[in-house]
């Protein structure tokens, strides 16, 4: 059967075999045609490259039409090849459900084959500039004696390799047609069991390595090259297909030569190509795929891989597309033509990860001269990169049950819930749990501390007390004194903890900074610090306060791993948070980048009580989209629920946007995304003031400081040099102003809330007016009108 789609529409490119129409012959005869394209003589190719396309009955609701050859072309090819008999159909598309959180990327498996040794050995070639598809010697063993275990426990893995050996046997087998056509027919099948986006979002360059041998399939014959490249099909659908099939190798090319943006003629090809494609649909791509089927799925491919970088929500029409296409004509066929269709896969591959590739020359160049400050080198994630699995992201049951008891969670004080958290048998889990659990346990306890509740002095008064913004709890002479002062520092109802992300040596200079900040506020947070510059900085700064004192705990779920010691990722970030949800605990999830005035907790509660919101969130003053850079989500069995089910989506698809997701998720704005999760428990959703109270330099603020709380340096809609050293400069402005300790005094004279009414009251010339000119410089006297978001 094909592939569902919603709607209930199917795609059947599949010359008629798997909808009973056609007798077991001519289905054999149909699916030998694409075989023979593949190995025979210059005429049965010739023929089939010119036969034209004829149209399917089956309806779809993406415009796919059947890719059949003519009976005069399968009558010139049966003849050419005596008509060799093959059982089986082409492959069917594949599945788009998956197992979730399934690291395809086999991180830390050991089995058949150490994946991780392997895989960084690969690495290691392409670092020093070789092509490194060479099958390594354990692999090749590995594929005779234990094909099945390495499928079962590394499958995307076990494909690299599987290509990497076809190739080796298509090689030696140069005279032996029988060998060669069997390797490169299981690679098909196996090919189209994934979506390939699956296999392009994996650490395993499969597609980079089908490109690299590509050339192997290339015909001798001169003439027959013309008929795959279209070179004599003119205008039949208003297409102009040899200037097109230039323009697709010009364009491959400059790409490759890794130039800026601006430079070069990547700007007229891709002009002349986007005005193509503005024609070639009209009809449906009929006439498209009836001039020209591999320019067809060329055109394709551009367009699902400019929809995957950007407007994602069209990704889904175009890969689903792919899928089917790559089901019914073999990725040899597509490598004889000579359009540079898996090149482009390839370079889909490439740009979702961090790696050069030598096989495609200097693609990304312009990323990579920019070494680690590219801005969007950050979005990179990888399967591999969420290291905790469904038993440790959701350690009381990923399912209604486990659901459920969230909600018995939330309603217990700090010290029965490390009671009832510590009772539990979680001795079968990794130790990354019980790493990551240490970390969340260490944020609770420190909400039972009754040493950080005092909020005044010796011999404060009421009135005092009150003045600076503290509760005023008079004691009870006969009741013996439980060591809790009576001007108290403001605390939640709810356990709610902090969580921000941080990596790199840039930003470690700052966490020091942090976790001391963080504790002078009594803001009680998970700092998730990845690398080792970043953990042994916030490991430093908890020990210097003592594990007594401190209200951050660290975590960097990458310690002791391989590749880079620096590595990071903004999966997990969403990794803790879940595990913080699934454990009845409320969060305030925040960028790096960013400062806050004051401990937020109990705002945030109050308003969530006042609008019944279980996620609020924040936009940028000139555009109408939450930013991710500030999250408050309450626990519950919804929003554990919601939260799981929106990062299984955003894990299986590296190329959507964090940010994008959660906006069409929540409902918030009518941006789209693909393959989105169904059945999603609805929340209410609350929008923060970012006018004055949760501001952002995004459009600016109005710059009221008796109201500010938090602001974030997200980067400016007018690109500015060197923005990322100068909000870095800013932020570690205002915490070096804020631990000051003349601003420490001031505070403790008129309380725990009062920095930003020092820094407003300052002298322009003191510390304090420095520091404030820095977002008064950021401030607009009038909000810019919201634009919608792409």
């Amino acid at each position: 059967m094909g592939q569902q789609v919603e709607g209930g529409a199917r795609f059947h490119l599949s010359f008629g075999c798997r909808q009973g129409k056609g007798s077991s012959r001519s289905c054999s005869r149909s699916q030998s045609l694409v075989q023979s394209l593949f190995l025979l003589g210059p005429a049965a190719a010739a023929a089939a490259a010119a036969a034209p396309v004829a149209s399917g009955n089956s309806k779809t609701n993406v415009n796919v039409l059947p890719i059949l050859l003519s009976a005069a072309a399968a009558t010139a090819i049966a003849e050419a090849a005596k008509e060799p008999q093959v059982d089986e159909s082409s492959p069917l598309p594949p599945s788009y459900q998956w197992e979730p959180f399934k690291d395809w990327d086999c991180i830390g498996v050991k089995g058949a084959l150490d994946w991780d040794a392997l895989y960084f050995e690969n690495e290691a070639k392409w670092s020093r500039g070789e092509d490194g598809f060479e099958v390594p010697s354990e692999a090749y063993e590995a594929l005779r004696t234990n094909l099945t275990q390495m499928l079962a426990e590394c499958p995307l893995g076990a494909l690299y390799y599987l290509v990497l050996d076809t190739y080796r046997i298509f090689i030696l087998a140069e005279e032996d047609r029988e060998a060669r056509m069997g390797a490169v027919q299981a690679i098909w099948k196996y090919l189209s069991v994934y979506p390939y986006f699956l296999i392009s979002s994996s650490r395993w360059a499969t597609w980079e390595a089908l490109y690299y041998f590509s050339e192997l399939h290339r015909p001798r014959d001169a003439e027959l090259m013309d008929l795959l490249k279209c070179k004599d099909t003119r205008d039949s659908g208003g297409q102009d297909w040899p200037t097109l099939f230039n323009a697709s190798i010009m364009w491959s090319n400059e790409h490759s030569e890794g130039k800026e943006p601006d430079e070069g003629l990547i700007t007229d090809y891709s002009i002349l190509m986007k005005e193509a494609a503005g024609t070639m649909w009209h009809d449906g791509g009929t006439k498209a795929q009836e001039d020209c089927p591999h320019g067809y799925i060329f055109f394709s491919g551009i367009q699902a891989m400019v929809s995957m970088l950007r407007i994602t929500g069209d990704f889904e029409l175009w890969a689903r597309a792919i899928d089917f296409y790559l089901s019914e004509m073999p990725f040899y066929s597509i490598a004889a033509s000579g359009w540079p269709t898996l090149r482009l896969f390839a370079m889909q591959s490439a740009s979702l990860k961090t790696r050069r590739m030598p096989a495609l020359g200097d693609f990304q160049g312009d990323v990579f001269r920019r070494g680690k400050m590219h801005p969007v080198l950050k979005r990179y994630r990888a399967y591999g990169d969420l290291l905790l699995r469904t038993p440790e992201l959701a350690p009381f049951g990923r399912d209604a049950e486990g659901w459920a008891l969230v909600d018995e969670l939330v309603s217990l004080w700090p010290d029965q819930w490390v009671g009832l958290v510590r009772r539990q048998d979680f001795s079968k889990l990794r130790p990354i749990f019980h790493s990551t659990l240490e970390a969340v346990e260490s944020v609770v306890m420190a909400m039972t501390r009754k040493t950080t509740r005092e909020c005044g002095h010796s011999g404060i008064t009421e009135e005092t007390c009150l003045t600076r913004g503290c509760l005023w709890v008079p004691k009870d002479p006969k009741v013996p004194d439980d060591g809790v002062p009576s001007c108290r520092l403001p605390k939640p109802e709810r356990k709610v903890i902090g969580v921000s992300f941080v990596w790199g040596e840039n930003w470690a200079k700052l966490v020091g900074k942090f976790v001391f900040w963080m504790t002078q506020l009594n803001f009680h947070c998970i700092l998730v610090a990845m690398g080792e510059a970043c953990r042994k900085a916030c490991e430093i700064a908890v020990s210097g306060l003592s594990q007594a004192a401190s209200t951050v705990s660290c975590w960097d779920p990458f310690e002791g791993g391989l590749g880079d010691p620096q590595r990071g990722s903004i999966l997990q970030r969403h990794a803790i948070i879940h595990v913080l949800l699934h454990l009845g605990l409320d969060v305030v999830a925040f960028d790096f980048d960013t400062f806050w005035f004051s401990d937020p907790r109990m705002r945030f509660e109050e308003l969530a009580a006042e609008t019944k919101a279980d996620v609020m969130m924040t936009r940028h003053l000139d555009a109408d989209c939450f930013n991710m850079g500030l999250l408050y989500i309450r626990a519950s069995s919804r929003s554990a629920e919601w939260y799981s089910k929106y990062l299984e989506w955003l894990h299986l698809h590296p190329y959507e946007r964090e940010q994008r997701g959660v906006n069409f998720l929540l409902g918030f704005t009518n941006q789209k995304v693909s393959f989105a999760p169904k059945d999603m428990p609805k929340l209410k959703v609350g929008v923060l003031d970012d006018e004055n109270e949760f501001a952002s330099s995004r459009g600016g603020w109005l710059g009221n400081w008796t109201k500010i709380r938090f602001f974030h340096w997200v980067n400016l809609a007018a690109e500015v040099m060197a923005w990322a050293t100068i909000k870095r400069n800013h932020v570690t402005a205002f915490y070096q102003c804020a631990l000051n300790f003349m601003t420490r005094d001031l505070m403790a004279r008129r309380g725990p809330f009062s920095f930003p009414q020092i820094l407003a009251e300052a002298d322009p010339e003191s510390l304090w007016g420095r520091t404030r000119k820095l977002l008064d410089e950021l401030s607009v006297k009038v909000a810019p009108p919201r634009q919608v978001c792409w």
